[in-house]
């Protein structure tokens, strides 16, 4: 009975550890602890659903929830995301303290917290007169944060802001928070008008395939006034193949 037992419990391990390498090698992702009780009773096909309604509604966005034609979007948007954290609350995922596919370069492309969007993205300065946000980019690495921030002047991508700092989290791994304490901005290199910013954010999800990531401004823990971001994996070089996509369109792109 004892070498029954050993047995299926290795075959388990085996299988358990089939899965997270087949899905580390599909998405070219590093394998993922996932539980596995909770890998045998979750549905996967119930996120699938629910990423698919979220992506639905990100098509419809003209730039990630921050432009005023997005602001007819918000409330679907929201929904969908409500949606995706109900159906991953039992995900086998590790926490994003544990989960190595956070590790990489992520753009944000969807968003809903009204703070955010007031802002007109990460700075500020995308509310600035003729100036509206175009993109921004995440990139995480053992414990440092980058972010980039692409702004559109009189509709041509020509300014990149950039901050630097660091993230941890909360003892229980629910909670992120991203602290900047360096950054280019407005083409001032370490800028002396920037004094500092923190960001703090509760995990949501990456889903089963890690290709997306959805983190929410929790209002019932302290940090912001509510709503979801939302986060599309990049493959190694896209970002940068980007950047420099836009740096070549003439002499007053991105820089």
């Amino acid at each position: 009975a004892e070498q029954a037992r050993l047995a299926a419990e290795a075959a388990a391990a085996t299988a358990a550890a089939a899965v997270t390498a087949a899905a580390a090698e599909s998405a070219s992702l590093p394998a993922v602890p996932f539980d596995l009780e909770r890998h045998g009773e979750y549905d996967y096909a119930a996120e699938a659903a629910a990423v698919e309604a979220v992506v639905a509604v990100l098509t419809r966005l003209k730039c990630a929830g921050m432009d005023a034609a997005d602001e007819k979007e918000i409330a679907a948007l929201d929904a969908a995301c409500a949606r995706l954290e109900q159906v991953t609350a039992l995900s086998p995922a590790p926490s994003l303290r544990e989960d190595p596919r956070l590790e990489g370069a992520w753009e944000q492309v969807g968003c809903t917290s009204a703070d955010f969007n007031t802002r007109k993205g990460l700075t500020g300065l995308g509310g600035a007169p003729f100036t509206s946000p175009a993109a921004l980019f995440y990139c995480y690495d053992g414990g440092a944060v980058c972010a980039k921030e692409v702004l559109r002047l009189f509709g041509r991508p020509v300014l990149l802001n950039e901050l630097r700092g660091e993230y941890g989290f909360s003892p229980d791994g629910a909670l992120m928070q991203e602290r900047f304490g360096d950054a280019d901005l407005g083409g001032q290199r370490s800028s002396k008008e920037f004094a500092g910013a923190t960001a703090t954010t509760r995990h949501v999800c990456i889903t089963a395939d890690g290709a997306v990531r959805v983190a929410k401004v929790d209002a019932a823990a302290g940090v912001g006034a509510g709503g979801y971001l939302v986060y599309k994996r990049l493959a190694a070089g896209e970002m940068e193949a980007w950047l420099e996509s836009k740096r070549r369109d003439g002499p007053h792109a991105v820089d």
